[in-house]
């Protein structure tokens, strides 16, 4: 008995230390609000991709009419009340007695009546209804944020293919100059019968699959800024042109 209320302490302290440990998501620090200055340069590539996402537009316009939906909840109870007014004619000859002088089936302006009615059923589920609208808007916060853990994603990971495609590439160029360099060396010593037609022919076919990989180095390089400019919304020009001002501030701290 002593162990398990010993087992059951520990077991008690262990998940509130993981409760306590908890962080929830800082989504302005998974994406940068507009106008606030990025932290780094993919902070900043993060940035320009959320502003221009189209799907948040339209969440943000969706979410804007729930908005004013709930507002319009809030009044709901108004329409329990209902006035209404009538004209009823007189009977000036069984219900009324008319003076003297007066002929009968004298035309009489007739009765204006009002009337004051009250729905109970909207005054009781107006509550609700206003409960549901602002679900309804949480869920598109909920929405929303979902979008920027996807957009953040998207975009870091096509950077960093689109990084890895310019070291594969330099390493391509490196490897056709060597190959360029050394198939020079073969075919003049083969012009001097110093190197056989066999040695020739691989410098040869060497040098050509390096300037095939190199070019097909410069293509990986070319789609990966494609796909990058899909979720940036503009061309990689304009937002390369800020890189420079982040590593400037990140030697500055080093």
């Amino acid at each position: 008995m002593r162990d398990s209320l010993i087992f059951i302490f520990l077991l008690t302290s262990f998940l509130f230390c993981l409760s306590a440990n908890a962080q929830e998501i800082n989504f302005p620090d998974i994406v940068p609000e507009e106008g606030e200055r990025a932290r780094s340069f993919e902070d900043y590539l993060v940035q320009v991709a959320w502003m221009n996402n189209q799907t948040k537009l339209l969440y943000g316009s969706r979410k804007a009419k729930i908005d004013e939906e709930v507002k319009l909840a809030k009044k709901q109870w108004l329409r329990g009340w209902q006035f209404n007014a009538s004209l009823s004619p007189r009977d000036t000859t069984a219900l009324f007695n008319l003076p003297e002088g007066v002929p009968p089936n004298t035309v009489i302006p007739p009765f204006l009546n009002f009337g004051m009615g009250i729905s109970l059923g909207d005054i009781f589920t107006q509550r609700n209804a206003v409960k549901i609208k602002k679900k309804e808007a949480e869920t598109f916060d909920f929405e929303i944020n979902i979008e920027k853990l996807r957009v953040r994603k998207e975009v870091l990971q096509r950077y960093q293919k689109y990084l890895s495609s310019l070291e594969i590439l330099k390493a391509r160029k490196q490897a056709e100059e060597d190959a360029s360099t050394n198939y020079v060396l073969i075919s003049e010593k083969f012009r001097k019968d110093k190197a056989s037609f066999e040695e020739n022919n691989e410098a040869s076919i060497s040098y050509h699959n390096a300037v095939e990989k190199r070019l097909n180095g410069e293509s990986e390089v070319q789609l990966s800024i494609i796909s990058l400019e899909e979720m940036l919304g503009v061309r990689w020009e304009q937002v390369a042109r800020a890189k420079p001002r982040y590593e400037k501030k990140t030697r500055t701290k080093n």
